[in-house]
């Protein structure tokens, strides 16, 4: 008997260390579940696959970082897309960047935090608030739809409205950010990757729908693919630029940002569709052989298949089809 044991033993007496054993062998794992916490505003998406952290939370205090609407994503333990961490709370050039709304996998507008920086551990005013306009979770998929307002701010104001859509039995994640001005605003799209990603965009990033290829250090590779409101298309560009991940408090890498970056004119829609694929286990890689999105409508139209079949999703802002 270990010492662990002997001492739970002389703690408790037999007949309890005996069924606590016993409750201890017959336990079964719980499976995965999604799980929402709406009053935070924190959402998590889980399933024996998935696991994607969605932030739909309002600026909190001194603490927070910029980053409203932004997502982490794990599929079959591989970091996809992650949270670049806190590296220093010392004040100077590293404590901003790493509490930057472009250190994080959401959008900035003209280059701006969400919410003003003013030091280490103060923002300015006014604080980027959240809303959360739809969540729906079911066995085909995890739906979440929400908006900040840290963007009214500026002279020409800009909403930022995210919708977010995962497959659970299809390995698909939708992404559809919406903007809506009156002016003229350069926009980029982030998304921050692990330091052991590789970034290849075929054609360099300008055809109508514009494709990237992420492989990992494992036998994961993601494909991705963008578009944009019809007359938008032209500004839009998806390049590989360098980033900073902090895993470790006061230790930082390089690694991979990428990051879709155009200018807007009034309202913009930007659709990007995520398929993973396991190279040693998945027998077909996915095929988008229809992607169309329509800002005017603020509708979403996608054709995709993989070795499971065809399927075909339509998004707007009151409803979700998706028909197999």
């Amino acid at each position: 008997m270990g010492e662990v044991s002997a001492e739970m033993l002389w703690l408790v007496g037999r007949d309890r260390y005996e069924a606590f054993k016993q409750r201890q062998l017959s336990y079964t794992p719980l499976l995965p579940a999604t799980v929402s916490f709406p009053q935070t505003g924190y959402y998590f998406m889980k399933d024996e696959q998935h696991y994607v952290f969605f932030d739909a939370a309002s600026m909190g205090g001194a603490h927070g970082h910029a980053d409203a609407l932004s997502l982490e994503w794990m599929w079959k333990r591989n970091l996809l897309f992650l949270d670049p961490g806190r590296y220093t709370y010392e004040e100077g050039e590293w404590r901003r960047y790493f509490k930057s709304t472009r250190a994080h996998s959401t959008i900035t507008v003209d280059g701006l935090d969400q919410t003003p920086y003013v030091a280490s551990q103060e923002w300015g005013q006014p604080l980027a608030e959240c809303v959360t306009n739809r969540w729906i979770t079911g066995e085909e998929y995890d739906f979440i739809d929400a908006s900040h307002n840290g963007y009214m701010r500026l002279e020409d104001p800009v909403l930022h409205r995210r919708w977010l859509l995962l497959g659970k039995k299809r390995n698909v994640m939708i992404i559809v950010d919406w903007l809506e001005s009156a002016g003229v605003h350069a926009i980029e799209q982030r998304f921050q990757l692990p330091p052991s990603a590789d970034v290849r965009i075929p054609d360099g990033g300008s055809t109508d729908m514009l494709k990237t290829i992420v492989d990992y250090s494992s036998a994961v590779q993601m494909q991705m693919h963008w578009k944009t409101s019809r007359d938008q298309m032209g500004d839009f560009a998806v390049v590989s630029e360098q980033g900073w991940v902090s895993e470790i408090y006061g230790v930082k890498a390089e690694t991979s940002t990428i990051v879709g970056k155009g200018t807007m004119t009034g309202k913009m829609g930007i659709v990007t569709v995520c398929t993973p694929v396991d190279l040693e286990e998945d027998r077909m890689l996915p095929i988008i052989t229809r992607l169309e999105i329509d800002h005017n409508r603020q509708e979403v139209s996608i054709s995709y298949k993989d070795e499971a079949g065809p399927l075909d999703i339509r998004l707007d802002c009151d409803e979700i089809d998706w028909t197999r």
